[in-house]
């Protein structure tokens, strides 16, 4: 940080002023890593229901064309939520 060569010339109202921005600077750095890694989190939210609804809707598709086992169990539809519940939690 500041070394005896510094301090020399710098009084004390120079040095708190130097920490001043090494605190704005940190916590700029920090607010731009937490808005990176909320959008990070969200982008991988997004992607595991988005990979989850496609894998359900092709396990529904292959037992209703019996294609698994118990095809009969995975293939039902649900009337209340009009998707493949059984496939999507199964």
């Amino acid at each position: 940080m500041i070394t005896e060569h510094m301090a020399r010339f710098l009084n004390q109202d120079h040095i708190k002023a130097i920490l001043d921005l090494y605190g704005v600077i940190l916590d700029l750095l920090a607010s731009e890593i937490r808005d990176k890694f909320e959008l990070v989190a969200s982008d991988t939210i997004v992607s595991c229901l988005s990979i989850s609804t496609a894998a359900s809707w092709l396990t529904h598709g292959f037992a209703r064309d019996y294609g698994l086992p118990f095809s009969n169990y995975f293939a039902h539809t649900s009337s209340y939520w009009k998707m493949p519940v059984r496939a999507t939690i199964g």
